[in-house]
């Protein structure tokens, strides 16, 4: 779909002298000299929900991007909305299914806040390339046989990098390994998109010099015949516990009431209650677990959830209900648990396991009683 869809023409284009002198000749209006260009992996759409095949499943969908005219145009034009997210913003978004993918590459996408990642493997937005510098004055000031001992550094590392990298096709395996799906999409699907996205690419040849730069980039396309391609692969998670009563936790949402007074008799400090709790000092929080994993969520006066964390789980050799995050914030921060649960009343405390001390935000968001919620 992009132009620039391929490993090997992205090396190309970065090892080509003329070519990145002109990519980079920009710089010049903010005093800084360009050495290099270096690749840092090709970028596509993570779905958070039903896989983005076709532009008719970008319609309606908030999709997290860059702050980027180029990319928003192009995610604009398969009928979505671009929104600029992150931290724990963009963690309570997709929560709340009000953001439903972002661009991201394979390598990044285990951060994403989602325990469901899908990607569309043959649906390439665009290389992500890296700009190495140097301050112009200083440079210029230098003698004109270090500059060039600094550019020869320059090109050394962006091959060596290049020649280092793993290919999007093999972190496309790694993502399926750990992470989430790898789908594609068929040849007329790829020729929608395309089609989709032609206004963009009159837009930017509208400009005589970005038009000029894109004939040379397809003039070298057509040089490249070696090319690895992503391919369809599927994530099979590690197995859980069957979630029959007394082996595991029994799936279900649970719900707790956290009281200022009584966490702060626990031992917690008073800000960070405060902190979590708001002025009038209670809160009610949900925990929801199934066999794909489990999630947090706070309660709001309205009645509606505010995105919390969410994770999987597994039981150690002593039964310990072992929690993984997969939230943005905390991806792989692991939380090691005793638990109890009897007369529809589950309990959790922290193990006493080595590494398993837990700050007070965490002791208040997950320690205590949690009530099955029935309907």
């Amino acid at each position: 779909m992009s132009t620039l869809d391929r490993d090997e023409l992205t090396a190309a284009v970065v090892g080509d002298g003329d070519l990145t002198a002109d990519l980079m000749a920009g710089l010049e209006s903010v005093d800084l000299e360009g050495l290099a260009l270096i690749p840092d992996g090709m970028r596509h759409v993570f779905s958070f929900g039903d896989a983005f095949v076709t532009p008719a499943d970008f319609d309606g969908i908030a999709i997290r991007a860059p702050q980027s005219a180029a990319v928003a145009a192009v995610i604009e034009s398969f009928g979505a909305t671009p929104v600029l997210l992150d931290g724990t913003e963009f963690d309570e978004a997709v929560a709340n299914g009000e953001v439903g993918g972002a661009d991201s590459s394979f390598v990044r996408a285990a951060n994403l806040p989602s325990l469901t990642i899908t990607t569309t493997g043959n649906l390439t937005l665009y290389p992500r390339v890296n700009t190495l510098v140097a301050n112009a004055d200083r440079f210029r000031a230098l003698d004109q046989a270090v500059q060039q001992v600094l550019r020869d550094a320059a090109a050394a590392t962006r091959d060596r990098l290049i020649a280092d990298a793993p290919s999007d096709a093999e972190h496309a395996e790694e993502f399926c390994a750990d992470v989430g799906n790898v789908v594609l999409a068929s040849g007329d699907d790829v020729a929608e998109f395309e089609d989709a996205v032609t206004p963009v690419y009159e837009m930017l040849e509208a400009d005589p010099a970005t038009a000029e730069l894109m004939q040379k980039i397809r003039a070298l396309s057509r040089e490249i015949t070696a090319v690895s391609r992503v391919e369809a692969c599927t994530h099979e998670p590690e197995e859980t516990s069957d979630g029959q009563p007394g082996e595991s936790i029994p799936f279900g949402s649970y719900v707790k009431e956290v009281d200022r007074d009584e966490e702060i008799a626990r031992g917690l400090d008073p800000a960070v209650v405060d902190e979590f709790l708001g002025e009038d000092g209670m809160l009610t929080l949900m925990l929801e677990i199934d066999d794909a994993g489990w999630t947090q969520l706070a309660v709001v006066d309205d009645g509606s959830t505010e995105g919390g964390d969410l994770g999987t789980y597994s039981y150690d050799a002593d039964g310990h209900w072992v929690t993984v995050s997969s939230s943005g914030g905390c991806r792989g921060c692991t939380v090691v648990l005793d638990w109890t649960f009897a007369d529809g009343v589950l309990t959790l405390a922290a193990a006493d396991v080595p590494d398993n001390e837990l700050d007070d935000d965490e002791r208040l968001n997950v320690e205590g009683e949690w009530v099955v919620q029935t309907e």
